[in-house]
């Protein structure tokens, strides 16, 4: 397959810049995600590596080659789009193999091909329909299967699930992740779903702007965020920023006051006292305590079977979001206490950055 790198790569579109001097690196064989709010730049940033869109600024790297200026057609790549884009006029095999004909790949090797990966996404008995007389997870099997049978060195996806259902969209996102895994090779994949990010990805690329805000793992962005921005887009529910006023600190840790009652200790050391810092908690490490960090009145419970979503107003009048266990003893309009588990807090200064703590390198999980 192949690696690909982005120097300094920038597009403008008259004096609106879109891509930012992106620089980033794809490992052969690796599933990453690019993902980012509406407007941040990621479809584009995909574009330009297919081929779709001029690079205004620095270089696109593919297996070592510079590709600036090389057709899309001999980058050897192959691209998935959010619409099926199927002629309607032509069976699933015609679909299918159309590249490979204009390719001139002989009638037999070709039907061939198609057979093969057919199998692969189980149409074989749909080879005969048309695109109107599939489902829509058919349909988007059918254009993935097109891009197969090319047997390119990346395949590309923008937002290839955005037009199925929910229960679909999660069906068709393990039948991505094993298809990685059955083709062993290099893919990008495009969307505005953290859910599909964080289940999907070897690493993230989360975009904002035009810029890259961090690249990592999925735990890694979710335990770590470099930044309020990252820590705020991943995670469902979103993680709570609570605003505080350092009391006390040393090297140990220090001690955050939540409005006028509520204090926290967090094992962040040497931090200004008096100055003002955001606490992002994530709602699964709440839990209920008498004697708990943080209190507030009930306003909101959403019951979702197996959990509880809580929504707290507490001492500076912000709301907190737990996930509690659905037995819990809460009510609306019922006062409780809340402990945080601290090791799993961020905290971040006046600018959105994250503040260091003890625990940066730790990979534990959450219960």
């Amino acid at each position: 397959m192949a690696n690909i790198t982005l120097k300094s790569v920038r597009k403008a579109y008259g004096i609106h810049e879109v891509i930012r001097s992106v620089d980033l690196s794809i490992n052969d064989r690796e599933f990453v995600v690019f993902v980012g709010p509406s407007g941040c730049g990621k479809s584009t940033l995909l574009r330009m590596i297919a081929g779709l869109e001029d690079i205004d600024g620095g270089d696109l790297m593919i297996d070592g080659e510079r590709c600036n200026d090389i057709p899309p057609d001999r980058r050897g790549l192959a691209m998935v789009f959010q619409s099926y884009a199927l002629y309607p006029h032509m069976t699933v095999e015609d679909n299918m193999g159309f590249a490979l004909k204009l390719a001139g790949v002989p009638e037999q090797k070709r039907r061939e091909q198609v057979q093969t990966v057919a199998e692969t996404l189980q149409l074989t008995p749909l080879l005969a329909r048309k695109p109107k007389d599939l489902s829509g997870g058919q349909r988007q099997r059918v254009a993935i299967g097109r891009a197969i049978v090319r047997n390119p060195k990346v395949f590309l996806f923008d937002e290839p699930l955005s037009n199925l259902d929910a229960s679909l969209r999660v069906r068709m996102r393990g039948e991505l992740i094993k298809l990685h895994r059955q083709l062993d090779a290099t893919m990008i994949y495009v969307t505005h779903d953290q859910v599909e990010a964080m289940t999907m990805a070897d690493r993230i690329v989360v975009l904002n702007q035009g810029r890259i805000e961090q690249v990592g793992t999925p735990l890694e962005l979710y335990r770590h965020p470099r930044n309020i921005f990252v820590a705020g887009f991943l995670g469902s529910p979103a993680i709570n920023l609570i605003s505080a006023t350092v009391a006390s600190s040393d090297a140990a840790g220090s001690i955050l006051k939540i409005g006028e009652g509520d204090r926290m200790t967090v094992p962040h050391g040497s931090l200004d006292v008096g100055s003002e810092v955001t606490i992002g908690i994530r709602p699964e490490v709440l839990s209920l305590n008498k004697t708990g960090d943080i209190s507030g009145t009930v306003d909101v419970v959403e019951h979702l079977g197996d959990v509880l979503l809580v929504y707290v107003t507490i001492a500076n009048g912000q709301t907190l979001v737990a996930k509690l266990p659905e037995a819990s003893d809460v009510d609306i309009g019922k006062r409780i206490s809340l402990s945080v588990d601290t090791s799993w807090a961020n905290v971040f200064d006046t600018h959105g950055l994250a503040l260091p703590a003890p625990f940066a390198g730790s990979t534990k999980t959450a219960a």
